[in-house]
């Protein structure tokens, strides 16, 4: 069996994952064609810690959900900050609110009070709006705080809709793969 790149982590999970490759999985005796198998093997392994942020990203929106649809739309970003904070430290995912992002001047880190409203396992930045609309200057926003963070996946919620879906923005910035 050979998947793409695309449907492998639908059948294997990160666990399965080693620096040789998959445990177990596709090794050449079982597979006439070793090069393709090499070559899935190292898509795979490159693609590990996408496959954890996907799953991070998942788990968010999975509480977002839930959140909204209790709380409904029109109320203070500190609640559905403080509500999804808690949503998801139950579903046993750790985050942190309110994380400050110090600007970095030549040698000299500056506190200037930028903060991010959500840390998830220290991998996505959840920005949290309360807005008739996402405008670009709200995914600029979530976009430097990625760069200053130096992280490489944030989500961009805005509570103020009737369905959550079509308030949800993924930003991946490519520079923190760079880094």
């Amino acid at each position: 069996m050979l998947l793409s790149t695309l449907d492998w982590e639908k059948h294997f999970t990160a666990s399965d994952i080693t620096a040789e490759g998959f445990k177990g999985h596709f090794r050449p005796t079982n597979c006439p064609d070793k090069p393709r198998v090499r070559r899935l093997a190292t898509s795979a392994l490159c693609h590990a810690p996408n496959l954890r942020v996907n799953r991070i990203s998942g788990a968010i929106v999975d509480a977002a959900v839930k959140v909204q649809s209790q709380l409904g739309p029109g109320l203070l970003e500190s609640a559905y900050q403080a509500c999804l904070a808690h949503e998801l430290r139950q579903r046993g995912s750790r985050g942190e609110t309110q994380v400050g992002l110090p600007v970095a001047n030549e040698a000299e880190k500056l506190e200037l009070g930028y903060r991010m409203d959500l840390l998830v396992e220290d991998e996505v930045v959840v920005e949290i709006k309360c807005a008739e609309a996402i405008h670009p200057v709200h995914r600029a926003q979530l976009l430097s705080h990625l760069r200053l963070s130096g992280k490489g996946v944030g989500l961009l919620i805005n509570f103020h809709v009737t369905r959550l879906k079509d308030g949800i923005k993924r930003i991946v910035d490519g520079q923190a793969c760079d880094r």
